[in-house]
């Protein structure tokens, strides 16, 4: 079944996905971001309240995807916003460009180091000082609580996140048993399962499935 298209219509397309975007002139959009914005602007200028609100809609998972930063910079582009609403965005996305350089820095550092093992809190105990490990927990200045209810000291790296909270997968080297000298803080957003997190950790450590997480020769 074909249908034709006005040839105006190609001038501006404007296509609505099922689901959490939609599609401006082939640019993918964060959907419940933009109907904020409209629904907002409908009664005049966006307010700093109101761009307060779009910045938390957009850190829904502890960060800020490059799309959810797209569709914020489409707003500013495209809505009337107060100038303390601009300040506020502006000074939020700014901010949040900082911490995906850190981000960044970290995976450098991580490609330059031997392949981490993930690990809870009880094998971590069991690992020799200098180990290259991951562990994932809840991450509050320089702690990591575990999900297996350890509670690690973060040295090294950890400082650059101190003001980050919420789960996160922290890799780097053993210093003691309480103490982990960090390279890299990956924020994972606050939805995760505490449990099923480390009933999988747990799984890459039996024996018989030890091979399948084993670095690949070579890596």
């Amino acid at each position: 079944l074909a249908f034709r298209i006005p040839a105006s219509t190609s001038l501006i397309r404007i296509i609505a996905m099922p689901g959490q975007y939609q599609m401006i002139n082939g640019v993918r959009y964060e959907r419940e971001l933009m109907e904020y914005a409209k629904e907002q602007s409908a009664k005049g200028s966006l307010t700093k309240a109101e761009a307060s609100k779009l910045w938390e809609l957009a850190m829904d998972g502890n960060k800020v995807t490059p799309t959810e930063m797209r569709t914020l910079e489409h707003i500013l582009a495209t809505h009337t916003l107060d100038e303390d609403a601009r300040a506020l965005l502006t000074q939020k996305m700014k901010g949040e460009g900082s911490h995906r350089e850190l981000l960044e820095a970290g995976m450098e550092r991580m490609s330059a180091a031997p392949v981490a093992r993930k690990m809870n809190f009880q094998s971590f105990q069991k690992a020799a000082a200098g180990a290259h490990v991951a562990l994932a927990g809840s991450l509050k200045g320089l702690s990591l609580t575990t999900p297996d209810g350890g509670s690690l000291e973060l040295t090294g790296h950890a400082k650059e996140f101190s003001q980050s909270e919420g789960f996160a997968e922290v890799v780097g080297t053993k210093e003691t048993d309480s103490r982990l000298n960090v390279l890299a803080v990956m924020p994972m957003g606050a939805k995760v399962d505490f449990k099923l997190w480390d009933e999988a950790v747990k799984m890459t450590q039996m024996p018989q499935l030890a091979h399948l997480f084993a670095p690949a020769a070579g890596a």
